[in-house]
């Protein structure tokens, strides 16, 4: 799937409030390992979501069922980078961590 990168970072910088509870997703892999009771939003193997993958980058990200080697990182991820969308994530939001869901409204097809 392709997205409007760039239409997806002014619609984030615009509207900081996006990241709250209401859009934060936990990825299945860790409600089993912590045994997380409840979800309301729960990501599978193979889906996209948004997420701080390099410190202070956001990124697009595919959740794995296998850890790959992360180069950059130096450590075996259970998420793939798809796309940035964000090289300055403090600039605009300050404090910053977490996963979120991908904003509805920004699919392309090419």
């Amino acid at each position: 799937m392709k997205y409007d990168l760039e239409g997806m970072k002014n619609f984030l910088v615009l509207h900081p409030d996006y990241f709250c509870d209401e859009n934060e997703v936990h990825d299945i892999g860790d409600i089993i390992f912590f045994k997380i009771r409840e979800s309301k939003n729960m990501v599978f193997y193979g889906e996209y979501f948004i997420c701080d993958i390099y410190g202070n980058e956001l990124w697009i990200v595919e959740l794995l069922e296998k850890p790959l080697f992360n180069k950059k990182r130096q450590q075996k991820l259970r998420i793939k980078p798809i796309a940035k969308i964000l090289e300055d994530c403090q600039q605009h939001f300050h404090r910053f961590n977490g996963y979120w869901k991908i904003p509805e409204g920004f699919e392309r097809e090419d």
